[in-house]
């Protein structure tokens, strides 16, 4: 339901906020008092302090402010969210909002998802019983139904499907959207009740993700990603859309750790079965990245098809690709559906639905019929469309060049740099390849003047002069870095002129409209997170687990 929503979002936003305070010493876990059988866990080593920071911080009132919050505030997603908000107002007498969330923050408090369609939660927070007594759950304990469990009074009350469930012990408030989870709770928090009742520490996903990672930081999550795969809520709307990949990994957890310029989060994911480490990149590759790029990546061991689209789309075929046989360029590909109500069929308990849908997506098979959807108002019907153009990319050369070479390691660099004039912006990247050996006479065939050979390195684009190295550590097999501050400026003009905004976009008659997807929505985004000055990513593979470590640094 919503709270738990708004707990979650409250503790993962407050989490990542840039303002910081120093810490007070974390306390041990509390993930024993969790019963068995969560798809993940949050804990914060201090949540009514990460609340604080967000609240009060100039990220939260930009974002509110910005065009991508207000696309979001219409979204299905937060509408389906507004209406278990309101399922969860009736079960409990009062509202679901931020005065509710700030009343039941204590210090050390941990949450656990049970389940992602009607957002079943467990809560525990470390709050003084005077302040317990104070919270705005307390002042409705009226309108509850007394109850005990192993000496410990619960409050519990009902609406058509939905409970609410609440309880002071000793420093310790619980809220629970179902009794037996409430009844579990407060037995594994009275050791002489605890005997049988099993808590998350049990279980396997569980004990394996806490044993492989470090010390818990300020923020912990914890996933058990073979359950959330199957969940149709997690596929719709996980962001990535990469869930076929997750069924390779068991859990995964994450540690968010904050200091007054930067923010850091420690990432593990652990596998299902242990694979061959890869091979670590080399300092040599890692010391050829122009200087001043502002955005570069680099892989090791990268696949053919990974090099292929790295340089058809930097190099040799710049701008969109698409379908064969598309009229006048336009892409033949049917939108995605997000409507949980298709999914409404499917039973947390089905496990074939996701192989399914995965098997679907992964058949050759001609692209489905759709209809325009409605609302693709900007869709010209009394012009024939425009021809593209452009030939099909034929890739077949390039994929023989690179079987016979066998990468080793590829960096993509980039930067926006001002067309003359200064009206226009675009990009100007460089592709470096590193193999074993190169066939010169095929590469000029391919690329012209546009790649030269260096030794083992194909670099095909705009390299420069000046270099600048990454520093790499043991084991790192892909790192990434965007200069936010500065590319922002140009990346910004370039979004502007995607949308080609034209003269009435602001007019009072029309201010009701939905935003430009790239010159108002991305653009509010970017200048909501605007003393983010930069970010990074180093990956480590060891076979049985990928460690990632993600650095944002923030501007004073």
């Amino acid at each position: 339901m919503k709270i738990a929503l708004a707990l979650l979002l409250a503790m993962a936003a407050a989490g990542a906020v840039v303002v910081w305070q120093a810490p007070p010493p974390a306390p041990q876990t509390m993930a024993g008092y969790i019963p068995a059988g969560p798809a993940l866990v949050l804990e914060a080593s201090d949540f009514a302090a990460l609340l604080r920071d967000w609240q009060g911080s100039k990220e939260k009132s930009a974002w509110l402010a910005s065009d991508n919050y207000k696309v979001f505030s219409n979204s299905m997603l937060l509408l389906r969210l507004s209406q278990l908000r309101d399922e969860f107002a009736g079960a409990a007498a009062l509202a679901p909002d931020m005065s509710l969330v700030e009343s039941v923050a204590g210090t050390h408090s941990i949450l656990a998802l049970y389940n992602l369609r009607e957002i079943e939660f467990v809560y525990i927070t470390r709050l003084p019983t005077a302040k317990a007594v104070e919270s705005v759950l307390w002042q409705k304990r009226n309108d509850y139904q007394p109850r005990q469990s192993g000496g410990v009074t619960y409050y519990v009350r009902s609406q058509g499907d939905r409970q609410v469930a609440f309880a002071a012990s000793g420093d310790y408030l619980v809220l629970a959207t179902r009794e037996d989870l409430m009844g579990r709770a407060l037995a594994l928090m009275n050791s002489a009740q605890a005997a049988g009742v099993p808590a998350v520490t049990s279980d396997a996903w569980f004990q394996q993700a806490v044993a492989a990672a470090g010390p818990a930081g300020d923020l912990r999550l914890t996933l058990d990603l073979q359950t959330l795969a199957r969940a149709p809520q997690f596929r719709s709307y996980w962001i990535q859309q990469n869930t076929p990949d997750l069924r390779a990994y068991r859990a995964a957890i994450c540690d968010l750790r904050r200091t007054p310029s930067e923010i850091r989060e420690e990432r593990m994911m652990l596998r299902m079965e242990s694979a061959a480490a890869p091979a670590a990149l080399d300092s040599a590759i890692a010391g050829m990245i122009p200087s001043g790029a502002g955005l570069y990546r680099m892989w090791s061991a990268p696949s053919v098809d990974q090099v292929v689209a790295a340089l058809r789309h930097k190099v040799l075929r710049p701008g969109p690709e698409f379908p064969s046989g598309s009229p006048g360029g336009t892409v033949a590909v049917a939108p995605q559906s997000n409507d949980d109500d298709a999914d409404a069929a499917t039973t947390d308990d089905d496990t074939d639905d996701s192989d399914a849908a995965d098997a679907d997506s992964d058949s050759p098979q001609d692209p489905p019929q759709v209809a325009a959807p409605s609302e693709d108002l900007e869709t010209r019907i009394d012009e024939a469309p425009l021809p593209s153009g452009a030939a099909t990319f034929d890739d077949k050369p390039l994929r023989q060049l690179l079987s016979a070479s066998t990468p080793r390691a590829m960096l993509v660099a980039q930067t926006v740099r001002d067309i003359p004039g200064g009206i226009l912006a675009a990009t100007r990247a460089v592709v470096i390849v590193e193999a074993d050996s190169w066939d010169a006479a095929v590469v000029r065939e391919i690329f012209g003047a546009s790649a030269t050979i260096r030794g083992r390195f194909l670099i095909a684009g705009d390299a420069g002069t000046a270099q600048a190295a990454a520093a790499l550590g043991d084991g790192v097999v892909y790192t990434a870095r965007f200069a936010h501050a500065q590319e922002r400026g140009g990346y910004i003009k370039m979004l502007r002129l995607m949308d080609q905004q034209p003269a009435w976009a602001r007019t009072a008659e029309n201010d009701a409209r939905q935003p430009l997807f790239f010159a108002e929505n991305l653009t509010s985004l970017s200048g909501a997170l605007q003393r983010l000055s930069d970010m990074s990513i180093v990956v480590r593979d060891t076979g049985h687990a990928l460690q990632q470590t993600v650095v944002y640094h923030i501007a004073p």
